[in-house]
């Protein structure tokens, strides 16, 4: 299965994206990344790849493949790199995933942004986020 992210945005660093995603690779119990109140009794899942790749200067290419996706998994993870990148946690991906916490205050990238193919647009996504508006 894939899932990809395409990103309108105008802050944050490729590089240090690249990094956090390296900690997703590998099989992991991905609670920190499920919706809250889920009912899903297994949430390890098998992430195959992670791919980040800036193209035309604004626009951040993010896929995933998996062997599976939880409800929002990739929705949150977009979030919660947004937010590792403009220094908004106090933790690293690698705490994240090893807490296995839904509890804390995880960005959910928002919803109404528009699918074509395979490929999820979240329109300014990076700076909207935190104001409400994505």
């Amino acid at each position: 299965m894939a899932n990809i992210a395409i990103i309108d945005y105008n802050a944050g660093n490729t590089l240090s994206v690249k990094k956090a995603c390296e900690y997703l690779v590998g099989e992991h119990d991905f609670t920190s990344f499920m919706a809250s109140g889920s009912k899903i009794t297994d949430p390890v899942r098998t992430v195959k790849s992670v791919d980040v790749i800036r193209e035309d200067g604004e626009i951040i290419t993010f896929s995933i493949c998996a062997d599976g996706f939880l409800y929002n998994m990739v929705r949150i993870i977009t979030g919660t790199l947004i937010d590792l990148n403009l220094g908004r946690l106090d933790k690293t991906m690698t705490e994240i995933i090893e807490a296995r916490d839904r509890s804390g205050k995880l960005l959910t990238v928002g919803y109404q942004n528009r699918f074509r193919g395979d490929a999820l647009y979240m329109k300014n996504a990076w700076l909207n986020a935190r104001e409400g508006l994505a």
